[in-house]
């Protein structure tokens, strides 16, 4: 069985290459604020500041990867989010949160731009 923490580490790898042959501009990987707040990514596309949550699972189970992003947790997203833009001098841009899922076994990659949530 795959360590957790490997299985997340891989789904960011993935992630960031697929969003960079998407003509995503990555700015962080892993980015806190203050160790209460992570974005997984941060980029840039189409002059917009995109913070993207990746949930990698190793093989299929009852619940899709993407499910486990709640509310609170894309408050937490947007939060930080805001304040990666105030510390780089991009809070005339604006912001959104992304999703990608992935599952490793047999690999699958869903892209949920927006993701759903209102910043």
């Amino acid at each position: 069985m795959e360590d957790r923490m490997q299985v997340g580490a891989w789904g960011e790898h993935r992630a960031t290459t697929y969003l960079v042959e998407n003509g995503f501009t990555i700015l962080a990987r892993n980015w806190r604020f203050k160790n209460r707040h992570e974005i997984d990514i941060v980029a840039t596309k189409d002059d917009e500041l995109v913070a993207i949550e990746v949930k990698t699972h190793a093989y299929p189970q009852e619940t899709m990867p993407f499910e486990q992003v709640t509310k609170s947790k894309s408050r937490q997203i947007t939060q930080a989010l805001e304040i990666f833009a105030k510390e780089h001098n991009a809070h005339n841009m604006p912001l959104r949160i992304d999703v990608i899922s992935i599952i490793r076994h047999p690999f699958s990659l869903e892209y949920f731009k927006s993701a759903d949530f209102t910043l």
